[in-house]
């Protein structure tokens, strides 16, 4: 096995292979990739075909939406909370209703477990864009991806989203393939017209799958006003790129929010009203500064740590704090499940409520808490390498030359700080009394970024210390034995 950070022989050094090995891997480090995104691809359809689709975040909300969707027309706000909810996500599964006929319940349910097996194929086709993009940024070398798709694979917050009927799988796809696709047109020197538009295309897409992706665009901008700075771009070249970005995307995806403003009266409608005053939101002192370690390392699972931002992001992430796929509730006598506000409803009012139903919330709690004690040096490297982007963009911005390589990873960490302050600015205008705007789900697109980052910070450190990246390197591999049981749903069934 050759070092993950030295360049594979010249092309035509190797035998050119034929017939089926063509499309084998070329060495170890190939073989590694293959199979790594063979297994978090076999957890990804086993969820997919084992959750029960009807529970998830907002998931009465959105079947309401796929529903009404299949009869050819948008839901009002009195039809479902999730009126505002831009359509492509779901359009593949209102299409199969109507493929079907009438959208009856056994339909509905039909279309979407299909969108769940949607999930499986956009999972690969993510992991597909991530090695494509890793292989951009160092061209040549196999450590990159491998370790990349080792984090990924690490998360449990990964699996449970991919498990959901939401938009959040679709939307990290498009992040993915826009932030590769930036770098072919700027990074890589691709002047044609065509590469710009697909740009466009994909960010419109974007922003027809979630609100999330109008952070996209600052991030582009400042990436390109970065290259004019340091002369790697002309300044007519790089309003060209960026205004056509924006124009080919409000062609392909603004067209619904422009919907929104007339039928709802803003193009930012939402179902919740914002904060009441730009000094300082609703939010208690304690939403932002109180984190209960204790807790968080023996019962971390709702209703613990109530409206307090910090533990419950951590808990969420690496567990289920919400309850929606490890923490589960069911009725004695009917037998359905009940999604975690049904369960946390029945445990606040406790006696002849709560003897009705079946649950493992006080059995798996000491579990998780023992993953969020194990998954503290994971979560270290994770916030390093988002630091390390950081990094990157320092070194990008005051060095007089800079290497393709670093200025990739610049633009990674642009995109991600983009995503967390504005995920951050929402949390903070639309306070609530529980804390439910709290889901790294939100922010999966992130997570998969910074894995990047995480990644060749790893093998940086390689470079100084091969010593301490095989130690962290098996650092992750146990932690993701460890919290292996996290990856797999609890709602089984029909």
């Amino acid at each position: 096995m050759t070092s993950p950070d030295r360049p594979l022989p010249p092309e035509h050094e190797k035998p050119h292979p034929t017939g089926l090995r063509r499309f084998a891997p070329s060495d170890a480090w190939g073989w590694m990739l293959v199979l790594l995104g063979c297994a978090i691809q076999a957890v990804v359809l086993y969820n997919a075909l084992r959750h029960h689709p009807t529970m998830g975040y907002d998931s009465k909300g959105y079947s309401l939406y796929i529903r009404i969707l299949a009869t050819g027309r948008f839901p009002t706000a009195e039809e479902t909370w999730e009126f505002f909810s831009p359509p492509l996500p779901f359009l593949p599964s209102a299409a199969y209703c109507v493929l079907r006929g009438e959208a009856t319940r056994a339909h509905l349910f039909e279309a979407l477990r299909f969108a769940q097996i949607l999930n499986f194929v956009y999972s690969g086709l993510l992991l597909w864009g991530v090695a494509r993009l890793c292989r951009t940024i160092l061209p040549g070398r196999r450590g990159l991806p491998v370790l990349s798709l080792l984090l990924i694979g690490a998360l449990p917050v990964y699996y449970r989203t991919f498990a959901f009927v939401r938009a959040e799988p679709l939307l990290a796809l498009l992040f993915v393939l826009a932030v590769l696709q930036t770098l072919r047109v700027t990074v890589g020197g691709d002047k044609r017209r065509a590469p710009t538009i697909w740009l466009g295309l994909i960010a419109g897409g974007m922003i027809l799958t979630r609100q999330w992706a109008f952070f996209f665009f600052p991030a582009l901008f400042l990436f390109l006003g970065l290259r004019v700075f340091k002369r790697r771009e002309t300044p007519r070249r790089a309003v060209v790129v960026f205004a056509t970005v924006c124009l080919v995307a409000f062609l392909a995806g603004g067209w619904f929010y422009v919907y929104l403003k007339v039928r709802h009266g803003g193009f930012s409608a939402f179902n919740r009203k914002p904060f009441s005053s730009l000094l300082a939101a609703d939010h208690p002192r304690s939403f932002y500064l109180s984190c209960p370690l204790r807790t968080v390392f023996t019962d971390p699972v709702r209703p613990s740590f109530r409206n307090q931002a910090w533990p419950i992001f951590y808990a969420d992430t690496w567990g289920d704090y919400w309850a929606y796929f490890l923490v589960h509730g069911r009725d004695r006598e009917g037998g359905y499940w009940l999604d975690g506000f049904s369960l946390d409803a029945a445990i606040e009012q406790g006696g002849e409520t709560l003897d009705r139903i079946v649950t493992n919330r006080y059995e798996i709690n000491r579990y998780l808490g023992r993953v969020n004690a194990a998954s503290i040096p994971l979560s270290f490297l994770f916030v390093a390498g988002f630091l390390w982007g950081g990094r990157m963009l320092w070194r990008t911005t005051i060095r007089p030359t800079t290497e393709a390589r670093e200025e990739s990873l610049a633009w990674i960490f642009l995109v991600a700080l983009a995503c967390v302050v504005g995920y951050a600015g929402f949390v903070f205008a639309f306070p609530t009394d529980n804390g439910d705007t709290v889901k790294p789900t939100y922010v999966l697109h992130v997570f998969v970024l910074v894995s990047i980052l995480a990644a060749d910070l790893v093998l940086a450190i390689g470079r100084r210390s091969p010593r301490l990246q095989t130690a962290l390197v098996a650092l992750v591999v146990l932690t993701a034995l460890h919290n292996l049981p996290t990856f797999f749903t609890r709602f089984c069934g029909t």
